[in-house]
């Protein structure tokens, strides 16, 4: 069976054909989706010698011009980012559930570091109609901490049958997600959020005995 790659708003990266171009992974049909005309006319004349590779156009957030579980991989660099508001993204989504291959199916999916994007993407896990039996993975790029000033981005993968290889994200990537999950922030450590609730709590403590003091 031919392994499909499909890049989704493709525009005029060059990743979509890199990957594909990595002939150890297993790749023999590469789709570029884009919903731009004059993009998508560029890239079949890119790309009119090589019958490997096609080039469509789509909106991602309606009904995406692949069969049911046909896609082996779905690449998406910061095309959810673009959507406005979580319906579209919603509908992004369920429509990469539905074409990615059941068994073997993977979204590889590139984002700004925004704790909201994390956030949809935890409510999208526990959607039961979304990549249903499916593993999520999150990953940063890179090695500098947001915290410190610097730009990160994540990448965010859904895939069957990873469950069967191990998993190890790097230290940065658990301290970060970690904090997120606490603070509720990239930016803020643990220390000091700590330290906010403590304030806090003494500030509550202040206001309650001066309470009590004026009855």
């Amino acid at each position: 069976e031919a392994a499909l790659l499909v890049d989704l708003g493709c525009g005029q990266s060059q990743l979509g054909h890199e990957v594909f171009s990595e002939g150890s992974l297993g790749f023999s049909r590469l789709s570029l989706l884009d919903i731009v005309p004059d993009i998508v006319s560029r890239l079949q004349e890119t790309h009119r010698e090589d019958p490997r590779i096609e080039c469509k156009i789509g909106d991602v957030t309606k009904r995406l011009p692949y069969d049911d579980g046909s896609v082996s991989c779905i690449l998406d660099k910061g095309t959810l980012d673009a959507l406005e508001g979580d319906g579209d993204k919603m509908a992004m989504l369920r429509e990469c559930s539905r074409v990615l291959h059941p068994t073997r199916g993977v979204l590889l999916s590139i984002s700004f570091g925004s704790v909201a994007r994390l956030q949809f993407l935890d409510a999208a896990s526990d959607n039961e109609g979304l990549f249903g039996g499916s593993t999520r993975r999150t990953h940063l790029i890179g090695d500098r901490d947001p915290m410190r000033g610097h730009d990160v981005r994540f990448l965010n993968i859904f895939g069957y049958g990873l469950e069967t290889i191990p998993h190890i994200p790097s230290k940065l990537t658990t301290e970060v997600l970690q904090r997120v999950q606490v603070t509720g922030s990239l930016y803020v450590s643990l220390e000091e959020h700590e330290d906010g609730l403590m304030r806090e709590a003494m500030r509550e403590a202040e206001e309650a005995e001066f309470d009590a003091s004026q009855r």
